[in-house]
């Protein structure tokens, strides 16, 4: 489900909620020597609070896998390879 407000991002009661059922919300693909990944919206791969009572993509209550997507979706990119952090350097 996601919801279609009046004025962009000021959900009240008249949003509108919609099905998300049927609708392809991102892709991915194998291109030349790489791989690309698209998706339709961004929220799913940040933390939010909107208007300080909507928890979205990490925070969201109904949507706990958001993280363990996101990491899926940075391996296949990576190939499953592991990547070194960059430590800080003061």
């Amino acid at each position: 489900m996601f919801l279609i407000p009046e004025v962009a991002c000021e959900f009240d009661a008249n949003a509108i909620e919609k099905s998300t059922a049927n609708l392809v919300m991102g892709a991915i693909k194998r291109y030349g020597k790489g791989k690309v990944a698209f998706f339709t919206e961004a929220a799913m791969f940040t933390a939010q609070i909107v208007q300080e009572k909507y928890k979205v993509g990490f925070n969201s209550p109904v949507a706990p896998q958001n993280i363990q997507f996101l990491m899926n979706t940075i391996h296949w990119l990576n190939n499953g390879r592991l990547v070194d952090r960059v430590k800080n350097k003061e």
